[in-house]
């Protein structure tokens, strides 16, 4: 009789522990971080061409007679077919730096925060925060350069584990100067209607009207291949191409009859001021 009620005892205290040992490890914290890039160059609806602010057509953006009616204009909001800002612009600059998304959703625990780096100096800290499907992700703005980031996470007072990782925070200022061949003046954004029916009415909608710019354009489409090659980079692209323009009139002077007081050139730096210019597509 001894020996049936010792080994009911064993096999009940085996039962007990097999079921408390997973619960335990599932409560452990477990830092598990990663981060990308906001891109500056954004395609919201997937189309293979650049969504900006710029104002949409009400009705039938990408159809032979788009509506004369413009909505969403600077709301801060990309919408599908949306032009350019100012039918110049991507994004828009941000004196304070970029949008770095930090993403603590891999990791397991309660509560999680974020400490940015900048050599040895904490130049930031985003505080504890529950941890859930919703809330796992954090945006905030850095300035380009190389940083550090440490992710906490919490399950408990005394049970916290964390991981570090680099980053390189990097915008490529894309600048787009010249003619109709940089601008996309036979390439507005509803083309594909004018190609189904190319003897019925046709409207060009372009990101601007007056230069005959569309984000359809050859170096636009080559920024946000730039732009989706990698999410730990973003793009901004500056557009002030101008159909009609040349080298002495249009990119280094103005070029009245498109509404073009200004240079291309001056145009681009009251734009980005003293920010370094990474790339330019030139077509004169």
């Amino acid at each position: 009789m001894f020996g049936v009620r010792s080994l009911a005892a064993a096999i009940s205290l085996l039962l007990a522990v097999g079921v408390a040992l997973p619960a335990q490890a599932a409560d452990n914290a477990k830092a598990r971080g990663d981060w990308r890039m906001v891109p500056q160059s954004k395609d919201v609806d997937g189309d293979g061409f650049i969504d900006g602010d710029g104002g949409v057509p009400a009705k039938r953006p990408l159809g032979a007679v788009p509506s004369a009616k413009f909505e969403g204009a600077g709301n801060q909001i990309a919408q599908p077919a949306e032009r350019l800002i100012n039918g110049v612009q991507s994004w828009y600059l941000n004196p304070r730096g970029y949008s770095v998304t930090l993403d603590a959703c891999k990791s397991r625990g309660n509560e999680y925060q974020w400490r940015i780096y900048r050599g040895k100096e904490q130049i930031e800290r985003v505080r504890w925060r529950t941890l859930t499907k919703k809330t796992c992700r954090r945006n905030i703005l850095l300035q380009e350069g190389s940083y550090r980031f440490k992710l906490e996470v919490r399950s408990g007072a005394s049970d916290v584990d964390f991981e570090w990782m680099n980053a390189d925070v990097i915008d490529y200022l894309f600048v787009i100067l010249g003619d109709s061949y940089a601008s996309g003046d036979g390439n507005p954004r509803n083309i594909d209607a004018w190609l189904s029916d190319p003897n019925g009415e046709f409207d060009p909608y372009y990101d601007d009207v007056a230069c005959k710019r569309s984000v359809h354009a050859g170096p636009v489409q080559a920024a946000l291949a730039l732009e989706n090659s990698s999410k730990k980079s973003s793009v901004t692209v500056i557009d002030v191409s101008c159909s009609g323009a040349t080298i002495l009139t249009g990119v280094l002077g103005p070029l009245p009859f498109a509404g073009q007081e200004t240079s291309q050139i001056e145009q681009v730096q009251a734009i980005i001021g003293n920010r370094p210019v990474d790339i330019v597509a030139l077509s004169a």
